[in-house]
């Protein structure tokens, strides 16, 4: 059994910048609540659902999306949503148009106060809710891995938008992501539970967005450093 905690943090923001994060939006994607009887004993389909977790959308969101003639990104807020339009730059980031895949196709991220770490190599990847589809989605979700042992920083859901004559109508509760570890052993389990929060945790986590921001390339590797330098979480601070 490899051990992973999580704890909810923001990387240099106050705790009422994500106040609004619920970690019971955190929660295991079972086999059981998505197969038939009869194909539980495939073990293709098992792969799929081990050590896998979702990600539930904390508010209901309605929103529409244009572009003008200079590639400016605009987003309405709807009515049917839980926040209100000005809170919307404070949850969302708009990427600029260098970022965007396709300068027609904006690109959006939602940092999530939820961090991962663990003292064993443990690659954690976020993915589409592979199980969950909604008709007329006009987004695409962006997929990453990295190393929660050296790299201890916050979720963010990115997403682009690929339909712009579609509004994008999310419903508290519903998935917006999965995440799934993978253990060294591929073969082994991994038991996620959460961390009380510390100076050592945030420590950790300022310092892996410092080098994100300071850095604008090869700050993996300056991570991977940082995380054979860095002290055992667990044994040494007794989270566990």
């Amino acid at each position: 059994m490899v051990k992973v905690g999580y704890f909810i943090y923001m990387p240099m923001k106050t705790e009422s910048d994500y106040i609004w994060f619920n970690a019971n939006g955190l929660m295991p994607v079972k086999i059981t609540d998505n197969v038939s009887k009869v194909a539980m004993v495939c073990p293709a389909l098992h792969s799929i659902f081990d050590n896998t977790w979702a990600v539930l959308s904390p508010f209901d969101m309605h929103f529409s999306c244009k572009i003008d003639d200079n590639k400016n990104v605009f987003v309405t807020v709807h009515s049917e949503t839980t926040f209100k339009q000005n809170r919307f730059d404070e949850l969302f980031v708009l990427s600029p148009i260098n970022e965007r895949s396709d300068p027609n196709k904006p690109l959006i991220q939602m940092p999530f106060p939820l961090i991962f770490v663990s003292d064993d190599d443990v690659e954690l990847e976020l993915l589409p809710p592979l199980l969950f589809h909604k008709k007329n989605n006009p987004i695409r979700t962006a997929a990453g891995k990295w190393n929660i042992k050296d790299w201890t920083r916050n979720i963010n859901w990115v997403f682009e938008w690929q339909e712009l004559d579609t509004d994008l109508i999310i419903k508290r509760g519903e998935p917006l992501f999965y995440i799934k570890f993978y253990p060294k052993n591929r073969d082994d389990k991994v038991n996620v539970v959460k961390l009380e929060i510390t100076k050592k945790l945030k420590d950790m986590s300022d310092e892996a967005a410092s080098v994100k921001l300071t850095f604008s390339h090869d700050y993996a590797s300056i991570m991977k450093h940082v995380g054979q330098q860095r002290k055992r979480v667990f044994r040494k601070y007794k989270f566990w």
